[in-house]
């Protein structure tokens, strides 16, 4: 089977390295994910670029074959320049900050590798920006990349599954003496799989209540299974964090539409059954280590109290589309949109003013302590610093500044390599410039959201 050299062709071949081979590489068996992963990105971006230069000498030939290469460029750009939006221009801003910075920070060679920081420097952020350039106008809308991701997240899932239970079926943790200590979220750091868990489930659920094609259907329920087993049995709580902020999104978008609301259902009860099954293996496996957040929702039955309640509203569902039309049911679903609007924006306000007013250095375990760290840094800065940062990846050159309160926290210094907020760690490392245009992306993707919706 020949396979075209395309444009969306190099683009599979980009998302496929990301979202299928990326979960399942694995350097020094888990003990050094981060690492690994950054590796590997860095492998995606390398293969893609190449295939991207190949088929831009390929067009260019053609073109200069048919005596039309001004007039295509000329269309081409125009083409680009019109098809700019502001996503763009904050991603564009983003990357050359990261550039700048790096040239201009104290250690422009530990920002530009990011060795302080996971490898994560300037480097690999601008190459990022490059990709999301190339790739938002090589992809369209594709399968592929989802059957990818569906396949190499049911295989972590199952691995993670697995090492919990001792099990070690490809051999990549027997060489490590405390290897049974290991437990599901690290997949080698707590963080990488509750960050992975935290993607792959809240696009796993919009692929099963917008997808109509049962294959699709089904094959998202499955990776959707065991990842909500992975949460129950995860030993890192900020997984409930971040799928939790998914899911205020996803469930406005679900009761825009019947069908869609029927399906969030389907994944509530697959939640309750999941949180069953997670109790069977924890009475197989007691020694399972889980934090704060799993124990007590199983210790509550939660997954019982959610399924139940989704198989009870699920049969109010079957019953009201029995009684009523379609566009009844819509605008009945209207009104409950609304209700859920405002009761989710008095929530969220009021978790951050309860947070506020219960700040202190141990706030979020010890998140409060590395966020006094980054405000203070901030503030103290020169102006330069301020503008355009210290540097990516450079958090560790100010950890020495605060010797005693991380001692005092921590019970021992340590360098820090992040700072557990995004745009505090971007403020730092890029300063406003840097930060403004990172938090512009998500704006605009929220926006964006709540335009589809």
């Amino acid at each position: 089977m020949k396979i075209s050299f395309t444009r969306l062709n190099i683009a599979r071949i980009y998302f496929l390295l990301i979202l299928l081979a990326a979960p399942l590489y694995i350097e020094n068996g888990f003990n050094n994910i981060l690492r690994a992963k950054t590796y590997f990105v860095w492998v995606s971006i390398i293969v893609s670029s190449v295939l991207v230069i190949i088929f831009f000498l390929k067009w260019i030939y053609d073109r200069v074959k048919a005596s039309n290469l001004k007039l295509e460029l000329k269309e081409t750009a125009t083409s680009f320049i019109k098809s700019v939006n502001i996503m763009d221009v904050f991603v564009f801003i983003f990357g050359i900050i990261c550039i700048v910075s790096s040239a201009l920070s104290d250690y422009p060679e530990e920002a530009f590798s990011g060795s302080m920081a996971w490898y994560v420097g300037g480097r690999l952020l601008f190459m990022l920006c490059v990709m999301y350039f190339v790739m938002s106008r090589f992809m369209s809308s594709d399968f592929v990349s989802f059957i990818g991701m569906m396949i190499g997240g049911t295989f972590a899932m199952i691995l993670a599954v697995l090492n919990d239970l001792w099990i070690d079926p490809l051999h990549i943790l027997t060489e490590d003496e405390n290897w049974r200590d290991h437990f599901t979220s690290t997949i080698g750091n707590i963080d990488q799989f509750s960050g992975y868990l935290s993607i792959i489930i809240p696009i796993m659920v919009m692929m099963f209540v917008i997808s109509e094609n049962g294959f699709k259907k089904t094959a998202a329920a499955i990776v959707l299974f065991f990842s909500y087993l992975n949460m129950f049995l995860t030993h890192a709580d900020s997984v409930y964090i971040g799928v939790g902020i998914g899911y205020l999104f996803i469930i406005a978008f679900c009761l825009r539409k019947p069908g869609r609301y029927q399906g969030l259902l389907i994944n509530g009860i697959l939640f309750g059954v999941a949180g069953f099954a997670a109790r069977v293996i924890i009475l197989y496996r007691p020694e399972i280590r889980l934090d704060d957040i799993s124990p007590i929702l199983l210790a509550h039955s939660v997954h019982l109290i959610v399924g139940g309640a989704c198989f009870v509203l699920l049969l109010l569902h079957m019953f009201l589309e029995l009684h009523f039309s379609k566009e009844q049911l819509e605008k009945i679903l209207q009104k409950v949109f609304w209700v859920y609007i405002v009761v989710a924006v008095i929530g969220v306000i009021a978790v951050i003013v309860i947070s506020v007013m219960n700040y202190d250095m141990q706030f979020l375990n010890r998140r409060g302590l590395l966020w006094y760290i980054a405000a203070y840094s901030f503030t103290d800065a020169d102006l330069k610093q301020q503008i355009i940062g210290i540097g990516p990846g450079c958090v560790d050159t100010i950890s020495e500044m605060f010797y005693f309160e991380i001692e005092e926290a921590y019970g021992a210094f340590y360098f820090l390599e992040n700072l557990h907020n995004d745009v505090l760690e971007y403020l730092i490392t890029t300063g406003v410039i840097g930060a403004i245009s990172y938090l512009g992306i998500y704006i605009y993707i929220i926006v964006d959201f709540i335009k589809t919706i």
